[in-house]
């Protein structure tokens, strides 16, 4: 049938792509819609809300993008509007609103001028930690983004203490 095992692996592959690229096409008449979620807490969040569609037989391939705070997906627009589907989005807890650049994760904790507290980094740049050390006093390095939970989680157990 193959005559090596390499042709076996060309055809398999060939095979496969073309099975992922026709599943994940949305019907026809699906059309695409973004909601941008507002004050979110934490990308585990929007993975929950994309998670609940999912589950929806009229919406198709829901995705979350961490960095716009988005939800992108097609719906049937014959029996699904997208007010319908912010209700969804409504009744897990979360606010969202329809169209894209609206997303925003929640405000993030302030700390009081008693505690010292300096961002070093806010775009990833490479840090030399032993600049920043205070002589004779704790100092706590943290890595941080605003939609990770458990980093909202320590600053708020950080600003308790």
């Amino acid at each position: 049938m193959f005559r090596s095992l390499r042709a076996f692996h060309r055809c398999f592959a060939a095979a496969w792509f073309l099975w992922i690229g026709c599943a994940h096409k949305p019907p026809a008449h699906f059309q695409p819609a973004v909601v941008s979620l507002q004050d979110l807490y934490c990308a585990t969040c929007g993975e929950a809300v994309v998670g609940r569609l999912s589950n929806e037989s009229r919406i198709h391939g829901p995705r979350f993008d961490l960095k716009s705070v988005e939800v992108h997906f097609h719906h049937n627009g014959e029996t699904l509007g997208v007010a319908e589907v912010l209700k969804m989005i409504e009744r897990m807890g979360f606010k969202g609103v329809e169209g894209a650049g609206k997303g925003s994760y929640a405000a993030d904790v302030e700390f009081p001028e008693s505690f010292d507290f300096q961002i070093i980094s806010g775009a990833g740049e490479d840090v030399d930690i032993e600049a920043h050390l205070a002589i004779e006093k704790v100092t706590v390095v943290e890595f941080y983004a605003p939609w990770c939970g458990p980093c909202r989680d320590t600053d708020k157990a950080m600003r308790m203490h």
